[in-house]
């Protein structure tokens, strides 16, 4: 058997190095997504009333993750309902008396792995949402270092550093900043391809990318990766 994955392994290097970033995902975050917990610190509810006055009532233990029970997840429970209902909403009439589904900057639900939420319930969703992610930004960032001609070792473990990155493993919780970091290394990758080597099929999967990106991603993070990507597609074009 070991010796049947080891051939499976250098016919298909892609799928085995997608499995790895997968496995390193699961168990960095394993204690909080195995069955029964969540990424979402919902406990931080009982900092804030009614949830205070509760009996019983403890304190969050970090009041830095305040913004996922708050404002993320709230959201794609709204959405998650929906979907389980058979339907896209574009009103949510909880909020103010009615505000837009989209745009806001927490998460699209046109983004299509948002709809996990319709098969799943919605804490499982959001875990798997970002353990899912996490590992596509490893995958893109060896993507990318493979366009650079690295070679697959090296580029194995400039991905694994993907996971030792604080500011994308902080963020990884608020779901449209998520999408746009974990998205960029793929446009590096295949607006690279594209300049250099020109194809229907490259400039295909760039487009894919990008409106992927632009669906998903929190705009504010996606304008500043755009600058990024338009200043490195000028320079490759440059030399």
């Amino acid at each position: 058997m070991l010796a049947a994955l080891m051939r499976t392994a250098r016919r298909r290097p892609a799928l085995t190095v997608a499995g790895s970033y997968l496995a390193v995902a699961l168990a960095a975050l394993g204690r909080s997504v195995r069955p029964g917990r969540t990424l979402v610190a919902a406990d931080l509810l009982t900092i804030v009333p009614p949830y205070s006055a509760l009996p019983g009532a403890q304190p969050g233990h970090n009041p830095l993750l305040s913004d996922i029970p708050y404002q993320f997840y709230p959201w794609f429970r709204f959405v998650a309902d929906a979907l389980r209902d058979g339907h896209l909403v574009g009103w949510n009439p909880s909020i103010l008396g009615g505000v837009p589904v989209n745009p806001n900057s927490f998460f699209s639900a046109l983004y299509p792995p948002t709809w996990l939420a319709a098969m799943m319930g919605p804490f499982d969703a959001y875990n798997l949402f970002v353990v899912l992610h996490l590992a596509w930004a490893a995958l893109g960032t060896y993507a990318w270092s493979r366009t650079l001609g690295v070679s697959r070792r090296a580029a194995w473990v400039t991905g694994l550093l993907t996971f030792a990155a604080a500011f994308w493993v902080h963020w990884s919780l608020h779901l449209g900043h998520l999408v746009a970091f974990v998205w960029l290394p793929w446009i590096l990758a295949a607006l690279h391809r594209t300049i250099v080597g020109a194809s229907v099929g490259r400039a295909a999967l760039l487009a894919v990318a990008v409106g992927a990106w632009w669906l998903g991603g929190n705009p504010q993070f996606v304008y500043n990766g755009a600058l990024v990507a338009a200043v490195y597609g000028v320079a490759l074009m440059a030399g």
